[in-house]
C-alpha cells in the first residue's frame, strides 16, 4: 500500500512554507509586494535541503527579511506529532539522521534519546568533554568521570572508534 504525502503548515511560518509526512519542505503560493508597490504572485516550489556538519538535514527558511536554518526532523515533528510532555529532542527511531519520515521520528528527552542509541542502535558509549582534561563517559545507564590521553576533546562522540575502546585505555576515576 502506497502512502499518500500529507502537507501541513510549518509552525511559525504559516502561509509561507509547508512540511510533509515524507520529510519534504516546500514554499506555498502567496502574494508579495513588488518593489514598485504592486502585488505579485510568488509561486510555491519544493525546497532544497542540505546535510549539516552533524549529519542532519536542514533547510533555510525566511520571513520578514530574516533567514535561518532549521532541522527538518524538528519541523516534521512540530507539524505532525503532539508534544504534550514538552520533550525537547526529536529521536530518529532507526538511527538514520537523514530519514525524516513521520514514522521514523518521535519526541524524546535527552536521556531517552541516549538510551535509545545505546539499547536499540548498539552504540557503545558517549564521551563528553567538560574542560581541560576532564571527560565523562556514559553508556546510557551509568556515568563515570575519566582522564587520559585516549579521549578526544570534541564534545559527545558515539561509536567504537573513539568511545568504548578509547575509554578502556583511559584511567577511570570512581
Amino acid at each position: 500500500m502506497e502512502l499518500t504525502e500529507i502537507w501541513k503548515q510549518v509552525v511559525g511560518f504559516e502561509g509561507f512554507y509547508e512540511v510533509s509526512n515524507f520529510g519534504n519542505v516546500r514554499s506555498v503560493d502567496r502574494y508579495v509586494k513588488h518593489p514598485r508597490g504592486s502585488m505579485m504572485l510568488r509561486k510555491g516550489k519544493p525546497m532544497k535541503q542540505s546535510k549539516n556538519k552533524h549529519g542532519y538535514m536542514d533547510i533555510r527558511l525566511g520571513k520578514n527579511g530574516i533567514e535561518k536554518a532549521y532541522l527538518v526532523h524538528r519541523l516534521v515533528a512540530m507539524a505532525f506529532i503532539e508534544n504534550n510532555e514538552n520533550k525537547p529532542q526529536v529521536n530518529h527511531k532507526d538511527g538514520v539522521k537523514d530519514n525524516n519520515k513521520l514514522e521514523n521520528i518521535e519526541w524524546a528527552t535527552r536521556s531517552e534519546n541516549r538510551y535509545h542509541s545505546y539499547r536499540e542502535l548498539k552504540a557503545d558509549c558517549w564521551l563528553r568533554h567538560v574542560k581541560g582534561r576532564i571527560f565523562f563517559i556514559t553508556n546510557g545507564t551509568q556515568t563515570k568521570r575519566m582522564v587520559g590521553d585516549f579521549v578526544t576533546p570534541f564534545g559527545w562522540k558515539i561509536g567504537r572508534h573513539n568511545g568504548y575502546y578509547g575509554a578502556l585505555k583511559a584511567k577511570v576515576i570512581q
